[in-house]
């Protein structure tokens, strides 16, 4: 009887170690102990730079998730990761506070969540010819005393799937948040002065892109002294800044202004140089269906030849990459019917992927652009931001414009010749050469510099895209038309143009994360649902009822007496 009695010999040696796997198992959970990220991409991991930035933070900060509710399983997935890449950020340093609202829960209202400067989205869902919405907030909140950054974490790409903005908008999270914690720690935003002497973009027609500056900066206009050209007396004001911005001079610089500009950039400053070398407008086409454009006197010209750039009086016809506009395509009822329509004189510029200025952004919109000539230059290095398609015209100033053209968008005319894709806005960096380097008027500038220390610049052969439209007197959001949904890139592009010229060196490695999309054919999932039904729940159903029946006349077989 005793040999068929069980031995706790076995056991009693295993009791000791229940406490010990007890202890490992609630260190793992609170210290996320035996988390190995064994992906190829570190999806699930953070930068070296991350943590060790994250880990330094002086002063208590609130992160805050209003990505929260029950999603349809691809953005379930989303929200997921998000969750985890915050959490892994408040256990590194426990003066970052997370916790996440649902806005809907909590009550809050479409007008409440707007005044925070979150709108509200709808993400698609297709399942068996149905289609469903779901309402949600993708921002995070981040504040620190009084100091508050809200962050979409959304990408508004041209993306081909919900699957590949997903993909996207999980890439750039971590430069975003920690982007955003760095600015929330800082004890003053970095100044960007605004020149605004030259009849450049007006308060309404800027006001969108000044506000969406507002949040991590600080711009400011620069009046001159005089009422009329800058000179020294305005100097001291325009070394606060960090970042200069001239937006669309259409009077012309005068060369006692151009050394200031010079000398700025020799001293530090960032530039960003939006020239329209082409005068024509929209609104004149609109009430005439033929318009005359003529070259923009700027008088940039010499300047930005110094840096290595020639900005082409021509205009770009882009027969590829372009936007629609609204016209009038007749009446019914004695009401005039509006009608999208191709225009080719409005070239979209489409991100390459790689540069981390245009990287995952929507098209962004240029309307009657003109070109951008690179030329060679020591110890500067130009970067594309954006061209035109391989299939372009170039139209010499003065030139007609024509609605007709319209009709003929995908074709070239008869006095038309095929161009090579043209630069539309450009990235410089490197140490530039004044271009006043050994002219007179070097020794009437104090502390004059022939050259600069690694600096940066960005120019545009366009300024309208930086122009927000004015409707009944209220200017709209950057990148959108009146009576029109669509959308496009422009107010994120020239954020992300900004953050590039003033962004901490120590983060932009962040932007260049990239993850691998993994995804399931949805068309052989929707005809293979059956088969995938059975091997994933009834074969499994059937091999267990066939082992229990198995067991069952197995043992009667062996204990029947």
């Amino acid at each position: 009887m005793k040999e068929n009695q069980p031995s706790n010999t076995s056991l009693s040696k295993f009791l000791p170690l229940i406490p010990l796997i007890i202890a490992l198992g609630f260190g793992g959970l609170h210290f996320n102990w035996g988390k190995i990220d064994c992906t190829d991409d570190s999806r699930y991991s953070l930068s070296p730079k991350t943590k060790s930035f994250v880990a330094k933070i002086p002063k208590t900060t609130q992160v805050t998730l209003f990505l929260a509710g029950n999603f349809p399983a691809e953005m379930d997935r989303f929200q997921n990761e998000i969750k985890y890449s915050l959490s892994q950020i408040s256990q590194i340093q426990n003066k970052v506070e997370f916790q996440i609202i649902n806005p809907i829960k909590a009550g809050l209202s479409q007008s409440q969540m707007a005044s925070k400067g979150m709108s509200a989205q709808v993400f698609p869902e297709y399942e068996d010819g149905k289609v469903s919405e779901t309402v949600f907030y993708p921002y995070i909140e981040i504040k620190s005393g009084e100091k508050r950054q809200v962050i979409s974490v959304l990408e508004n790409g041209n993306f081909a799937t919900p699957a590949d903005q997903m993909s996207a908008s999980q890439e750039s999270l971590e430069y975003k948040v920690v982007s955003a914690l760095y600015d929330v720690q800082q004890k003053s935003k970095p100044a960007i002065a605004v020149i605004v002497n030259h009849d450049e973009l007006g308060i309404q027609e800027f006001t969108t892109f000044m506000r969406a500056l507002s949040g991590k900066y600080s711009p400011y206009p620069i009046i001159p002294r005089n009422n009329t050209t800058l000179s020294l007396e305005d100097w001291p004001k325009m070394q606060q800044a960090s970042l200069l911005i001239m937006a669309k001079p259409r009077l012309k610089v005068q060369d006692s202004e151009k050394i200031i500009l010079d000398q700025f950039l020799m001293h530090g400053g960032k530039a960003l140089y939006m020239i329209d070398p082409v005068n024509a407008e929209m609104d004149s086409l609109k009430r005439s269906p033929k318009i005359t454009a003529f070259p923009q006197e700027h008088g940039m010209e010499d300047l930005l030849f110094a840096y290595g750039v020639r900005i082409q009086p021509n205009l770009v016809k882009d027969l590829i990459q372009y936007a629609k506009i609204n016209i009038v395509a007749g009446e019914v009822g004695g009401n005039p019917q509006m009608m999208k329509l191709p225009w080719p004189y409005f070239p979209l510029g489409i991100s390459d992927g790689e540069n981390p200025i245009t990287k995952n952004l929507s098209p962004v919109k240029f309307e009657f652009s003109g070109s951008i000539e690179v030329l060679k230059r020591k110890n500067i290095q130009p970067k594309i931001l954006y061209q035109s398609s391989e299939k372009t015209l170039v139209k010499t100033l003065p030139s007609f414009i024509d609605l007709n053209e319209i009709a003929s968008v995908d074709s070239i005319a008869m006095r038309e010749k095929p161009s090579e894709p043209k630069i539309l806005a450009l990235s410089l960096e490197g140490n530039f050469t004044s271009a006043y380097a050994g002219r007179s008027e070097a020794s009437s500038f104090p502390d004059f510099k022939a050259n600069s220390t690694r600096n940066k610049m960005v120019v545009i052969a366009d300024a309208d895209l930086a122009r927000n439209k004015v409707y009944k007197g209220k200017p709209l959001p950057l990148g959108t038309e009146v009576g029109s949904d669509d959308r496009y890139g422009n107010e994120e592009f020239l954020l992300n143009t900004v953050d590039w010229l003033l962004s901490q060196e120590q983060f932009s490695d962040l932007k260049k994360k990239s993850l691998a999309s993994r995804l399931l054919d949805q068309n052989k999932i929707t005809e293979s649902k059956s088969s995938i039904y059975f091997w994933l729940i009834g074969f499994p159903t059937i091999l267990f009822i066939i082992f229990g029946l198995f067991s069952m006349y197995w043992k009667k077989r062996k204990y029947s007496v």
